[in-house]
């Protein structure tokens, strides 16, 4: 299989090295088009690079300001003045806890992957993004667009107790990406958020580590006080992992967004995730209240 040819489409993916951006990466690899594939380790690199030689994984940290800027040098040569035409914002972490155990540091370093990593990201790529957009506006093809796609969750529409952290930084990326999309719109970008519920990743696990970790130094009494729930949700988290369904469908959707002519500026995946999307928005909050305590019993 030889690379990528020049005038293939570039896509950039963030959080590459395992789950959703890494099936993304290869998926897209795929269909030809040439990946960068951002990711954190050499290992992960490694991988990636023997995976497919449409892929050229770039150490991509997004909030690092040289990472960002050695990306953004690292498109500008690959592309040759084509432009960057897509960007996957998938790069995220889970921080899971009660408001009151949670240090307002982890606060900060959920908000500052999730929200400011995208936001950092995103303002890199979009000179290269109008670029891309206004070449393929006027060759006339389809798509006619660039593209951004930002990976969201079910939880930036409901909150549930112990995700307080994480369902803030996707309540925020909802609210960036519905501006986002009416902003560039004129530069022919088109903007997609995808809101999947549980899918087969390894993002749980690692919350819920991270959520026993920040239990086991909090005040004893103040833990004391939180552990029938602490307990309760952990028991969800772990059902939910176990019956997370496989990623393909989600990956289906990340590659309509990308290639389809006009994809849905907003995607809830998974028929349990549209279900609890449509009760958020109509049933008093009372009532979701006490169905969301009847589960944690």
């Amino acid at each position: 299989m030889t690379g990528p040819s020049p005038q293939s489409p570039t896509v950039l993916i963030s959080g590459c090295s395992s789950g959703i951006g890494r099936a993304a990466a290869l998926r897209m690899a795929a269909r030809s088009w040439r990946v960068l594939a951002g990711v954190r380790t050499a290992q992960a690199a490694a991988e990636l690079a023997a995976a497919s030689p449409n892929i050229t994984p770039i150490m991509l940290d997004v909030t690092s300001p040289a990472d960002l800027v050695a990306a953004t040098e690292l498109v500008t040569r690959l592309t040759a003045g084509r432009g960057l035409d897509a960007l996957v914002n998938n790069a995220g972490i889970c921080t899971a806890g009660p408001l009151e155990l949670v240090p307002l540091e982890a606060w900060r370093t959920q908000l500052e992957v999730n929200v400011l990593g995208v936001v950092a990201l995103t303002q890199a790529m979009l000179p290269l993004l109008r670029q891309a957009g206004a070449r393929l506006a006027t060759a006339g093809g389809s798509p006619a667009t660039a593209r951004i796609i930002n990976i969201s969750s079910i939880s930036g529409r409901a909150a549930l107790p112990m995700l307080g952290p994480y369902a803030a930084s996707k309540f925020a990326l909802g609210a960036i990406t519905h501006a986002l999309r009416q902003e560039v719109a004129p530069h022919h970008i088109r903007v997609c958020l995808l809101e999947p519920g549980s899918f087969d990743t390894a993002i749980w696990n690692k919350s819920t580590a991270a959520a026993d970790a920040l239990a086991a130094a909090a005040d004893p009494a103040a833990r004391a006080a939180y552990q029938p729930l602490i307990t309760a949700v952990k028991t969800k988290i772990a059902h939910a992992a176990a019956t997370a369904r496989p990623l393909e469908p989600l990956i289906d959707h990340i590659e309509r967004c990308l290639t389809a002519p006009r994809p849905p500026a907003r995607i809830v995946v998974g028929t349990s995730s549209r279900i609890t999307a449509l009760a958020w928005s109509i049933l008093p909050t009372a009532w979701t209240d006490w169905a969301i305590a009847r589960q944690l019993r």
